[in-house]
């Protein structure tokens, strides 16, 4: 069988390696064995090379035995026709060391023999022992041999891996593939080593350079900045004449001034002194101050004057008489600028109060509501654009509307999680958790259906209109703080049907936009009906320890944090700043007004003892690869400002709106106890044809519908 040469490594088939071990295990059926001295081998030999002179052997393989190889031998050879028996001869498989001999087809014999043996003084012939098949089956093989890499090699045949080089001298390496034996593993120069002075090992010339070894003179070139040295004293097993390279003292360099390259450092007079030092060898001592010398400069004398001493001598007195007049006018304007910059920053920061003050008071877009008694019947959650198509909206545009609509009438905030992309509630877990808190909370509250209007963001904000969407989510504090009820369905553990996301009431509670909305109830109506459905369980009032952990808005989770602000310039943290300011400065001035409701203190109270973790100042906004963060203001120091600043406090009616005031005041909504029931008043547009869109706070999500206020 063939197998793999010298300088390869490789594998046969199977097929192969069960045929040699056949014919070679106890000469078996369809086998005869056949002794050859010396001669005939050769003569065997010879007659198959000749009969295909033009083929290469590479590798060893089987000598098939052709007619003109048969042809080719005497007629004494037992390999002759006359002398073989009848059966028909295919192929032999000869031993190892005459399947080389072919393959080098050099000195045919000498290698070739497998048995030798000497009986006393008499010399023995030589015998190579062949296998015949009669099986009448031509043997071929697949081998699939390589040349061993560089850095190693192989001396053996027919062998799966290559010896590593540097196992037998380390560092050294091949300069070529294919390499044979192990004295073709080799300290190259090409790779910049050479061999140890014991021939062990080769040595990185990187080592000689650094100090950390020697090596023969000329072999290794020292680098800029460093000079040849002696070794013996640092490698005393070295040879005497072997050098290392040390670095320049600390203040000259090799760097000629004159010719402009760097010298070879062949002794250290070659380091010379830089600009502002002087001495020789290597040794260096600074110039005085305010002087500077030219570069490989030999003694004290020639430190001069720097160009800037020599300057500053006339500058510095004419200077300071200058300077002490320029001080004097510098102070009187920076303190006026000062005191500018300072009433300015009052203005801006009581512009910023004004608006978040307006904000949280006004509606940027209609609140539009469904009845009670239509949500029960719809059978699962309505999107907006399909409720409006149906005439089963109510519309309400302005605080004067919803001042008259809210007369009579209950409001019910239904605030929840969406479990897809596409749609808030794809299996009606959710809506049937609602209907089930509407009755209970109907039943509990002694509502009439009739008058009660619920809000709920598939159905009260556009899903298609992004322009419209965003106004509506910019408003999402006003819609909560205007609802008698506000109740959170999270009904039992489940996972979002896209991201596989587990979606309960703890994920809930970590979302940001739904803590806002949480908190502007709060703020507004006080927490005593703030209700929680989870886990399949009826209603259940919100604890304290539950709020406060809500109303921690900046703490919470967004997703276009998570998604590093794609295709926005601003984060949604940026956009809470203004609703949750303008929330907290009602309730401050209030509270100074003494006109604080009772249900609120403790609202204040916590907010108040929480400045820190409800108004950070500032925030890192990332970009999506991650690799960049901007730190952005959000509530900045006006936190510090707020007892100076005009904090204005708007007149609540019985139905808890405020109305538009005949001064400067502008029209703000806010949120008291409701009234008796009363269905829409005539300025109040029910079924609405008003349009929208779904679509995040978040401008990444624009190529899909998403749920609103981040709660996907």
């Amino acid at each position: 069988c063939t197998m793999c040469g010298r300088g390869t490594y490789g594998s046969c088939d199977e097929a192969c390696a069960y045929r040699r071990n056949f014919f070679w295990s106890g000469y078996n059926l369809g086998s005869i064995e056949v002794d050859m001295n010396a001669e005939q081998v050769e003569e065997l030999l010879v007659a198959f090379i000749a009969a295909q002179p033009d083929e290469t052997y590479d590798i060893p393989q089987t000598l098939e035995l052709i007619p003109d190889v048969l042809g080719g031998l005497s007629d004494d050879h037992p390999l002759s026709s006359d002398n073989l028996p009848s059966q028909s001869i295919y192929s032999i498989i000869s031993v190892d060391e005459v399947l080389v001999t072919v393959r080098d087809q050099l000195n045919l014999v000498a290698v070739g023999l497998k048995n030798s043996y000497s009986a006393g003084d008499e010399h023995v012939s030589h015998l190579a022992h062949t296998v015949l098949s009669t099986s009448g089956v031509k043997v071929y093989e697949t081998c699939q041999c390589f040349k061993c890499p560089r850095g190693q090699f192989q001396d053996g045949l027919g062998e799966t891996s290559c010896k590593s080089c540097d196992a037998i001298l380390p560092g050294s390496d091949t300069s070529d593939t294919g390499a044979d034996g192990p004295e073709l593993c080799q300290c190259l120069a090409s790779n910049d080593v050479f061999p140890s002075s014991d021939g062990t090992r080769c040595i990185s010339c990187d080592s000689v350079r650094s100090g950390d070894a020697a090596a023969p003179q000329g072999v290794c070139q020292c680098g800029a900045d460093t000079y040849e040295t002696d070794a013996s004293a640092l490698f005393p097993a070295e040879p005497d004449d072997w050098i290392t390279c040390s670095p320049c003292p600390q203040g000259s360099t090799t760097f000629n001034a004159v010719t402009k390259i760097f010298d070879y450092g062949e002794s250290i007079d070659n380091c010379y002194c830089a600009p502002g030092t002087y001495g020789s060898s290597g040794e260096c001592s600074s110039c005085p101050a305010l002087q500077t010398s030219p570069p490989n400069a030999q003694s004290a004398d020639e430190c001069q004057l720097t160009d800037a001493a020599l300057l500053m001598a006339i500058v510095i007195p004419t200077g300071i008489l200058v300077f002490g007049v320029l001080l004097g006018l510098i102070n009187l304007r920076f303190r006026k600028k000062i005191a500018k910059l300072e009433a300015e920053r009052r203005r801006q920061m009581q512009e910023k109060v004004n608006e978040a003050t307006e904000t949280v008071n006004h509606l940027a877009h209609p609140m539009v509501f469904v009845s009670a008694e239509w949500f029960l019947n719809a059978g699962r959650m309505i999107k907006h654009e399909d409720a409006r198509t149906k005439h089963c909206l109510f519309t309400i545009d302005t605080m004067e509307e919803l001042k008259g609509f809210k007369k009579g009438n209950v409001f019910i905030f239904f605030s929840h999680q969406w479990l897809a992309w596409s749609e808030p509630d794809p299996e009606d877990l959710q809506y049937n958790a609602m209907v089930s808190a509407l009755k209970e909370l109907r039943d509990a509250k002694n509502l009439s259906l009739s008058n009660t209007y619920i809000w709920l963001d598939y159905t009260s904000i556009p899903q298609t209109h992004r322009g419209l969407q965003r106004l509506s989510i910019n408003s999402l504090t006003n819609y909560a703080g205007a609802c008698d009820y506000f109740v959170i369905v999270a009904p039992g553990k489940t996972h979002h049907k896209d991201t596989g996301i587990l979606c309960d009431k703890i994920s809930y509670q970590e979302r940001a936009w739904c803590r806002a909305e949480q908190l502007a109830h709060g703020c507004r109506r006080g927490v005593e009906n703030m209700y929680l459905t989870a886990d399949g369980g009826g209603l259940e009032p919100l604890t304290w320890d539950w709020i406060k952990a809500s109303f921690q808005i900046f703490n919470g989770r967004l997703t276009c944090c998570a998604r590093g602000h794609v295709g926005m310039e601003q984060c949604d943290q940026e956009y809470l700043v203004t609703p949750v300011l303008g929330l907290y400065c009602e309730l401050l001035a209030a509270d100074k007004e003494k006109s604080l409701p009772t249900e609120k203190k403790e609202v204040l109270t916590y907010m108040k003892e929480h400045e820190d973790e409800m108004f950070p100042p500032s925030f890192n906004f990332s970009t999506p690869d991650g690799k960049q963060t901007e730190n952005r203001e959000l509530f900045g120091d006006i936190l510090t400002l707020l007892d100076e600043l005009d904090l204005k406090s708007e007149d609540l009616d019985e139905s808890g709106l405020t109305v538009e005031k005949k001064k400067d005041a502008p029209l703000h909504l806010s949120i008291a106890q409701s009234g008796d029931v009363k269905r829409p008043s005539e300025n109040t547009r029910a079924p609405s044809d008003s349009s929208g869109d779904n679509i995040h706070p978040s401008k990444e999500v624009a190529d899909r519908p998403v749920e609103v206020h981040d709660k996907v």
